[in-house]
Parts: C-alpha cells; sequence; structure tokens
C-alpha cells in the first residue's frame, strides 16, 4: 500500500468513527422527530420541500445500516481493493454534504439539531479523506 493509500485509507476510518457518533447523536437526540420540524420550516421559508416522516426503529435501523456499510467499505479500503477507494470518495463526498446540511439547519433556525456537533467531524475528515484521494491519484500517475 503507497503512503497515499494509508493516509486516505486512515482518514477514511476516521470518518467510519465519526459516522458511528454521529449515527449515536442523532439516534439519542431523536433527529426523527426533528426532521418533520426542520422540513416544515424550510417550507414555510418558500422552498418546496417534501415533509417526511420515520418511525424509530427504522431510523435506527438504518443509522445502524449505514455504520454497518462503512465499516465494510473501510475494512475492503486497508485491504487495497482499487474499486472500495471509489466507494470511499464518494462516500466522503456524501458526508461533506451530510455534516454542511446538519451545520446549516442549525445556523439558518439559530437551534440545536441532532448530527449538527459531530457534523463537523464529518467535513473536515470528509474534506480530509477527499484531499488524500485526490493526492493518491497523482501519486499514480
Amino acid at each position: 500500500m503507497t503512503k497515499f493509500n494509508l493516509k486516505f485509507s486512515n482518514y477514511f476510518y476516521i470518518i467510519t468513527l465519526v459516522q458511528f457518533l454521529h449515527s449515536s447523536e442523532e439516534i439519542i437526540f431523536k433527529l426523527e422527530n426533528w426532521m418533520t420540524i426542520v422540513m416544515e420550516k424550510i417550507n414555510n421559508l418558500g422552498i418546496p420541500f417534501p415533509v417526511l416522516s420515520i418511525s424509530e426503529k427504522l431510523f435506527i435501523f438504518l443509522n445502524i445500516l449505514a455504520v454497518s456499510v462503512f465499516g465494510i467499505i473501510s475494512f475492503l479500503v486497508f485491504k487495497n481493493y482499487r474499486w472500495a477507494f471509489k466507494v470511499a470518495k464518494i462516500a466522503s463526498i456524501i458526508e461533506i454534504i451530510n455534516g454542511i446540511l446538519h451545520i446549516t439547519m442549525a445556523i439558518i433556525f439559530l437551534s440545536y439539531i441532532p448530527g449538527c456537533i459531530t457534523g463537523i467531524g464529518l467535513v473536515i475528515f470528509g474534506v480530509l479523506c477527499f484531499k488524500s484521494y485526490k493526492q493518491t491519484q497523482e501519486s499514480e500517475t
């Protein structure tokens, strides 16, 4: 494994840990209850957005599934499967967006939104992971 691959692998592993903390924050502080409130407020701002509702059990299941998938991808990245690096790169971009959305909602509503604290870690390590992926590509050419 090259130096840059190891760097990328380590950053993605950290993203996996932060995603675990992020999912925990969302579950503990019941993001599923906030989602409807936030979506209604977005609609009240004149931005058409579907108002969705999700059960607590389904929300918990989806978060466990997400963390599990990240764990599997992280393992495959450490095993140096080239396709896993591409999947991890896409996942890091999704995590950047996820973190930004949580932080933005907290700022817009001047209120704590579950996931906004760990969202900071998702953005930071998502950017570091993405940048190290680009370095990996540059070192191979």
